[in-house]
């Protein structure tokens, strides 16, 4: 094996080392040559690989080092309990879909639902938020894709709630019309570094069917889509 050393209070911009965030960003870096284990004692992070290293690649794992928040991965948790939501812009409602309460979405706009909570977590570099989203189609119709939106933002007593919302990001997820009815799921992912413990959170669950969130495979699906379940969880 090959040992690597690195000056934990120097070589790391918080003096900090996580090993298992440290590990994952290795293993989803370039580097092709196998990880065996990271050391972390006496104030040295040992990065063992089971050979060495290429010259690229010890280029890439100086820079994982020099970028390393030191935050450990916080597994996830629930965000909201007895979660609501509520539509808050023209083009989504309130309905009972196959037996649920749901938000439908119309086709070809962006459209949200609102959601209230308590941000659970310390601040952390590393933070995120994701929700899990279920759906079905409202008919059949054309198209292939649909945008599973989120964004989100949190304040503190004494902050502006009115803030724009800092996060936001959408998913895109395949659909078709064999079963009318069936269920869709997306997983949309957001950083959120900024969120402090007892924040007020709002998040929006939504459609981007105007495609007005950035480049990607469009929302190309004709027609709506009601949303059945949502799953909040942080980390």
């Amino acid at each position: 094996m090959n040992k690597y050393t690195y000056v934990i209070a120097t070589a790391f911009p918080n003096s900090l080392v996580a090993p298992d965030r440290f590990t994952s960003e290795i293993l989803a870096s370039s580097i092709v040559t196998a990880l065996d284990h990271i050391d972390t004692a006496d104030g040295g992070c040992d990065v063992w690989f089971v050979s060495a290293l290429t010259a690229g690649e010890q280029v890439t794992l100086d820079g994982l080092v020099a970028v390393h928040s030191g935050d450990p991965i916080r597994p996830w948790q629930k965000v909201v309990y007895g979660l609501v939501m509520e539509p808050v812009e023209p083009g989504a409602s309130s309905v009972i879909a196959n037996d649920r309460p749901a938000i439908e979405i119309e086709d070809g706009i962006t459209g949200f639902a609102a959601i209230a909570g308590v941000w659970p977590l310390v601040q952390m570099s590393k933070a995120e938020l994701r929700a899990t989203i279920q759906f079905i189609m409202q008919a059949a119709g054309t198209g292939s894709n649909v945008r599973i939106a989120l964004k989100a933002k949190a304040q503190a007593t004494g902050e502006d709630s009115s803030d724009v919302f800092p996060y936001s990001g959408f998913l895109v997820v395949p659909i078709s019309y064999g079963t009318l009815g069936q269920v869709f799921e997306g997983i949309v992912d957001l950083a959120a570094p900024l969120f402090k413990q007892n924040d007020a959170l709002a998040v929006h669950i939504g459609r981007d069917g105007a495609n007005a969130m950035g480049a990607g495979t469009n929302d190309d699906a004709n027609q709506p889509i009601q949303i059945i379940a949502v799953k909040l969880e942080s980390r």
